[in-house]
């Protein structure tokens, strides 16, 4: 039956001295189903007996009904009028006074409430069974501080057995309503629980003290929700100082990125720029090269035609003067020349071999240009998958 706790929540906390000569004043209930007393605990809940008998004196309840019945739990009333208007409380809220040791035990009477621990007024319920989950456990919420007992039922328990087996159903705002209407039609306070002249002046010290004791009460409560809201507030600046210190921290992160980025986007033109450079200066000395073989060819050509010039001339010279000379003069002349233009026709293929060299050093320098320009686009591809990745902030 836990689910029903929120179901006995109402109004409540008075301050109005316990002026009763009986020490356990006793209230009857006379109701359209049979007589019910209820024995109040003046020394156990006494602001809770002031604040019911308030209202009993004032003729409040009477032709009031009972609005919620779940059996085996709870029988709840005092709150509407037999036409389910709800009526208007007519006395402050009273003081949860369920720390008084007093459990929820069948047959007991106590202060229905809303959520806050301290808003009963006039509304009670009586215990079916024993409801442990109702009992006072603490003061640290409205579940753990419970509902407090201050009476408890002397007579006509057969009638509210009687009551609790009436068919309900949701009518209107009532969620357990009985359909069979059980209406409380008057509830008096019997001859000999009235109050005595003795009575009123012993009780008027005890409301003074309990007087004091609520503020006390109240100053440690008001204390409690500003610490709360404190926290509540440094919360809200630590979470505040969490999202600046990341944003910070993605801003430089963003930053340190884009320089890396940066820096290798720089790296790569600075490496296209050589490559480009590279095959400039290779061609320059490739063309250097030739030149300078072709001088040397045009050089060795020129000596070439010089000496074949000069054998002939040599020849002219030697037919001339073959008839003066002897054989074996003719025979050195002839020798001399041979060897002097086999010189000249080796010099010649040297150079031409020279020029030869150097072509072909020209054509392997254009090759490999080719070739680096073919690898360059694989470079870069590499470079796109195995390239340096933005740093990460590190994790906190």
């Amino acid at each position: 039956m836990k689910s029903f706790f929120p179901v006995l929540m109402l109004i409540g906390t008075f301050n109005i001295s316990n002026l009763y000569a009986a020490d356990k004043p006793q209230v009857e209930l006379q109701t359209n189903k049979g007589m019910i007393v209820f024995e109040l605990m003046p020394d156990k809940a006494p602001k809770s007996v002031e604040n019911f008998l308030n209202y009993v004196k004032d003729g409040f309840y009477d032709n009031t009904i009972i609005h919620r019945v779940i059996p085996d739990y709870t029988i709840q009333g005092g709150g509407y009028d037999d036409k389910q208007t709800k009526k208007e409380t007519t006395h402050p809220a009273v003081a949860n006074e369920a720390n008084n040791g007093v459990k929820n035990t069948k047959g007991t009477v106590a202060v229905a409430r809303k959520a806050e621990p301290h808003s009963g007024t006039s509304q009670f319920f009586i215990n079916m069974k024993d409801n442990k989950t109702l009992d006072f456990t603490g003061k640290t919420d409205s579940k753990t501080w419970g509902y407090a007992v201050f009476a408890k039922v002397t007579k006509g328990m057969d009638v509210l057995e009687q009551i609790q087996e009436v068919e309900t159903n949701q009518e209107g705002p009532f969620k357990y309503f009985p359909v069979d209407p059980v209406i409380i039609e008057s509830v008096t306070l019997k001859e000999e629980s009235k109050p005595s002249k003795k009575a009123v002046g012993k009780d008027k010290k005890t409301d003074a003290k309990l007087d004091k004791e609520d503020k006390k009460t109240e100053k440690k409560s008001e204390k409690k929700s500003e610490k709360k809201d404190k926290k509540v507030d440094d919360e809200a600046a630590a979470d505040a100082a969490e999202d600046a210190a990341d944003a910070a921290a993605d801003k430089a992160a963003s930053e340190k990125s884009d320089k890396k980025n940066a820096k290798v986007s720089t790296k790569k033109s600075e490496k296209k720029s050589e490559k480009k450079e590279t095959p400039l200066d290779d061609e320059a000395a490739a063309d250097a090269a030739e030149d300078a073989a072709d001088a040397a060819a045009d050089e060795a050509a020129s000596e070439k035609s010089d000496k074949k010039n000069a054998k002939v001339s040599t020849k002219k010279s030697e037919k001339k003067s073959e008839k003066k000379e002897t054989p074996v003069d003719d025979e050195a002349a002839a020798d001399a020349a041979e060897d002097a233009a086999d010189k000249a026709a080796d010099k010649a293929e040297e150079k031409q071999d020279a020029k030869k060299s150097v072509e072909t050093k020209k054509t392997d320098s254009k090759k490999v240009e080719k070739k680096e320009d073919k690898k360059a686009p694989s470079k870069a591809k590499d470079a796109d998958k195995g390239g340096d990745a933005p740093d990460e902030p590190a994790a906190e």
